[in-house]
This record gives structure tokens, sequence and C-alpha cells, in this order.
């Protein structure tokens, strides 16, 4: 019981004189693993991502702050059951995507399977909150199966989630309960997505665009040749101006 920190020299890796470019000095590096849990640690100030998952299954992420990192407070490439709950992710900034979380497989041949952010915040990063991409699954039947629930992403520099799917995905992608605000670029910007893809659904979540002179969400699939469709809005709010959510 207790706490840990595991603390690295992020400043000293941005001098090329004393280390050469990198953007993969991760503080945690999960590869592989089973059955792992992780709790009560805060990571900071690393060369790379706060936690790098790639690859593991049936693994546990549990009051953990992650911050201050060079490029991802955590990387989600590959996984089959992560339940990531009650962690904290801010200020990343270095090299891009400097995201809070980048769900973002690397090849076809991953899984993004029964994974679970619960009661998380992702801060003041210098690009997106929650990013999530899987532009490599395309035209790949895979089964997506990720939700965040209760979570909150605010004063991102970006967008506070930036969602790119792709046609040939089956599966949903469920944000629930998420309050979204004080993002430079807006709330919300869904991208790529059609009916031929995996499901995105957003039930009781807040879109806060009062601070914004941007659209609240921002629906753009200019890349592929569909009409954007399987996209569901349930008793959600959306906040503009100084006026009342709606």
């Amino acid at each position: 019981k207790g706490s840990g920190r595991l603390m690295m020299n992020r400043k000293d890796y941005w001098d090329n004189a004393r280390y050469e470019w990198s953007e993969w000095r991760h503080c945690l590096n999960l590869r592989g693993a089973k059955q792992i849990v992780i709790r009560d640690i805060t990571l900071e100030e690393s060369g790379g991502d706060g936690i790098y998952v790639n690859s593991v299954e049936d693994c546990l992420i549990e009051n953990v702050k992650s911050l201050r990192h060079h490029r991802q407070g955590i990387s989600l490439i590959g996984c089959r059951g992560l339940t990531v709950r009650n962690c904290l992710f801010a200020e990343t900034k270095g090299t891009l995507p400097e995201c809070g979380v980048d769900v973002e497989p690397c090849n076809d041949k991953l899984v993004l399977e029964n994974i679970l952010f619960e009661n998380c915040r992702f801060l003041d990063n210098n690009c997106h909150g929650i990013a999530f991409n899987v532009a490599h699954f395309r035209n790949c039947d895979k089964n997506l199966s990720v939700r965040f629930r209760n979570c909150v992403s605010k004063r991102n520099k970006f967008r506070g989630i930036w969602l790119v799917t792709v046609p040939g995905i089956r599966g949903k992608v469920v944000f629930e309960d998420c309050e979204i605000a004080e993002n430079g670029s807006g709330p919300l910007s869904v991208e790529e997505h059609t009916g031929n893809s995996v499901k995105v659904g957003f039930r009781n979540c807040l879109f806060d665009a009062s601070a914004v002179s941007g659209p609240a969400i921002n629906l753009h699939n200019g890349g592929v040749a569909d009409d954007l469709d399987n996209l569901v809005f349930k008793d959600c709010r959306v906040k503009v101006g100084t006026g009342e959510a709606v």
C-alpha cells in the first residue's frame, strides 16, 4: 500500500547536444503483458509516454497520475481487456501527438477489445485530451469495444475529443457521462466516419464550447466517399456563448 513516483528528465531529452532525438523514452512500457496491476503511482517528465500499452491482456491501471510527458500521457496501441480508473493525464508537451490519451493501433493485426476508461481526467495537454484514431484498421473486419465513462477532458489546446474512424470496422466506441469543456478548438471532432464503421455513441455528455468561437461539435468525412452515419447522441447537452447548456 501507499504511493510511488517515477520521474525522468524531460527537458534534458530536448537538448540535442546531450541526447539523440527520440519519442520512445517512456516511463512504463507494457508489451505482451497479462494480468498486470499498476496502482497508486505518479509518473512524470518522461521523454516519451507516461504509459505505453501494446498487446496486453486483462490489465488494470488505477489511481495513476501521468504528468508532463514528452509525447503522450498514455498511448493505447493494442489491448484485450484493460481498465483505466481514477487516473489523471495532464500537461503533455514535447512532440506530436501530445495528447492525454491516444488510442491509435499501428497495424491491422492489433485489437482494441473490452477497454474502459472510468473516472479519468485529461487536462491541459498541448494537443487533444482524448485522441482516437483507427486509420490503420482501414478495410479490416475488426470488432472494437472501447468505453469512456464519467471522464473529463478540459483545457486542452485543441479538441477535447478527436475521433477518426474508417470503413470496415465493427463494434462500438461509447462516451457516457463525460464533460468536455474549455478546449481551444472546441469539445468534439468526428472525422472520416460512415455507416460502414464502428458505432460511435455519446450519452449524457456535456459539450461546452462557451470559451471558443468554433463549433461545439465538428463532423467531417471529406476523406471518404460516403455519408456520415452510425453516430448517436442521446441526452447530451451543448453550451455555446454565455448561455445555458441545451
